[in-house]
């Protein structure tokens, strides 16, 4: 049985009502801003909402963190992912 080793790296962002949600970079695929992030009303979501994070399971979730806050936020996991030394790395 072959061994499969992941390194799994999560954000950490809130929903409406302030609870926590964790969420694996690597299945983000769409950040979409919306209407109140940029000055206007909602009407497709509750107020308070900044912004749609996208899942590879096709779900959206509506977090309070503005987009640009997120993918900082996915760019420093990224760059936490690459500084990691690989496991299959030939050891000297």
């Amino acid at each position: 049985m072959p061994i499969l080793l992941a390194s799994l790296f999560f954000i950490v962002l809130h929903n409406v009502d302030g609870d926590e949600i964790m969420i694996n970079v690597d299945q983000i695929v769409v950040l979409q801003h919306t209407g109140e992030s940029k000055g206007k009303t909602n009407t497709l979501l509750t107020g308070g909402v900044k912004c749609a994070v996208g899942l590879a399971n096709d779900k959206f979730i509506a977090v309070i963190e503005e987009c640009g806050m997120i993918r900082q936020a996915i760019r420093e996991a990224e760059k936490h992912q690459r500084a990691r030394p690989s496991p299959w790395a030939a050891k000297e």
